[in-house]
């Protein structure tokens, strides 16, 4: 797998993360209302997801995400950055300003 392969994996995971969040917190519901002659209708409520299932590939697919995360932290640790293997941090020019006298002159 390639770095960016990587990287669209983990947002993939991070979206399908946060839709099983959305299922759990509203968990999608079936409704039927029912009315007898006269009387006051009757809604029934049933789940139509098992939220012990949502919980178990919630928790597998966040186990999957923090280990392809420590991977790609491991990997950009051990590879060079290609055009500038050269140098380090110490290294890098970053263009400093000479002291500057400001003296106002007045005409």
């Amino acid at each position: 797998m390639t770095l960016n392969e990587a990287l669209e994996a983990m947002g993939l995971y991070k979206a399908r993360l946060g839709e099983l969040n959305n299922l759990r917190l509203q968990n999608a519901v079936r409704e039927d209302t029912y009315s007898y002659g006269e009387k006051t209708p009757f809604t029934k409520k049933e789940p139509m997801y098992s939220i012990k299932k949502i919980d178990k590939l919630h928790n597998k697919l966040a186990k999957e995400l923090r280990v392809l995360e420590s991977a790609v932290k491991k990997t950009n640790a051990s590879t060079d950055v290609k055009g500038f293997e050269n140098k380090t941090i110490d290294q890098i020019d970053l263009g400093e300003l000479d002291e500057f006298d400001f003296t106002p002159t007045v005409k």
